[in-house]
């Protein structure tokens, strides 16, 4: 189950499903991808240095499945590991802080770079 909505909004709740699916449906193999970043990236992720990145968590054994997806759609796969579903949702946090709070564009992503 690949969660991508985003629960915002009243009683202070976590923005993922994660609670949801494992208690409808407790052997459901979930991974949170695909929330962290506006529409608008996801339909053109290409920036000038190359692709947008993409933080998800999922199983050990379904990260080569996610990635791909995640390279499908043109985005850069960064696995932040099993069970990471709140660190995701820091980066949408982040995400709605810059362009909701500070006012940068929607058209905003993010890069891990490294030395």
């Amino acid at each position: 189950m690949l969660d991508a909505a985003n629960r915002i909004g009243g009683g202070g709740g976590p923005a993922n499903s994660h609670g949801l699916i494992t208690a409808k449906a407790p052997g459901a193999r979930y991974a949170r991808v695909f929330n962290s970043l506006g529409v608008e990236n996801l339909a053109d992720p290409q920036f000038a240095d190359g692709p947008a990145d993409m933080f998800f968590s999922a199983p050990a054994a379904d990260r080569a499945a996610v990635e791909e997806l995640i390279t499908a759609v043109g985005l850069r796969p960064v696995y932040l590991g099993d069970g990471q579903q709140e660190v995701v949702d820091g980066v949408l946090r982040l995400w709605f802080a810059l362009v909701m709070g500070q006012g940068h564009s929607r058209h905003m992503a993010f890069r891990l770079l490294e030395r």
